[in-house]
């Protein structure tokens, strides 16, 4: 059954940064409320998150990713 874990289609798109930093942008309005980065919600007015080492992502309610990228395990 599609959709089961409240992914949505075209959900989040993931993008390298030209200084390495990876970055998650909702690409689905329908997806905010059902996206979670460490346990928070982006903010609507910007949908967009640069990911750190060891961040969690929740995407809808079935599908948990733990990022680990530890070359940037700092905030830039």
């Amino acid at each position: 059954m599609f959709g089961a874990s409240s992914v949505r289609p075209q959900h989040a798109q993931f993008t390298i940064l030209e200084n390495g930093q990876i970055q998650v942008e909702l690409t689905n309005p329908e997806a905010h409320g059902q996206t979670l980065i460490n346990g928070k919600t982006l903010p609507k007015e910007k949908m967009v998150q640069i990911l750190c080492h060891l961040d969690k992502l929740y995407l809808g309610s079935g599908a948990m990713l733990l990022f680990k990228y530890p070359l940037l395990n700092k905030k830039m």
